[in-house]
């Protein structure tokens, strides 16, 4: 190659807005992602604590003295549009307080005595979509005290 093809080449502009466009294009569109994921995971972790302390307090409380699994779950999942698959891959658990453990989630749904201190715990997946994201678990739990029984 001579002197004035390489300065030819390097002189060359054609295409280089193309290129540019498509380095931060790429990267508007990861942060995009990123930003829309942030705002399903924190949408569901509302909507996992508002269904758990409705359960604790409100509408629900009567599920949760009669432990009835089942109901517990059809009653969380109505509330979370965006857990995937929300009947089939949520957790519940509910025990005693004073036998709960901080780590470790069981599959534990005991009704307690009246009047203890009852923890009522619950996990889910979040819809993933952004590449590089794995496993993302919205995690809940509510603390309530067991009505007597009547």
């Amino acid at each position: 190659m001579t002197r004035r093809g390489r300065a030819g080449f390097f002189g060359c502009n054609k295409g280089s807005v193309a290129v540019e466009f498509a380095i931060v294009a790429t990267a508007f569109v990861l942060l995009l992602l990123g930003i829309i994921q942030f705002s399903l995971f924190f949408l569901t972790r509302i909507a996992m604590h508002d269904a758990l302390s409705d359960l604790a307090t409100g509408d629900g409380k009567a599920l949760l003295a009669a432990a009835n699994r089942n109901g517990t779950r059809d009653f969380v999942c109505e509330r979370l549009l965006l857990a995937s698959n929300c009947r089939r891959t949520l957790r519940l658990e509910m025990r005693e307080l004073r036998t709960a453990t901080a780590g470790s989630m069981t599959t534990t749904f005991a009704r307690g005595q009246a009047g203890h201190l009852m923890v009522v715990r619950a996990e889910v997946p979040v819809v993933i979509f952004v590449p590089f994201v794995s496993g993302l678990q919205v995690r809940g739990r509510s603390v309530f005290l067991q009505p007597p029984r009547t």
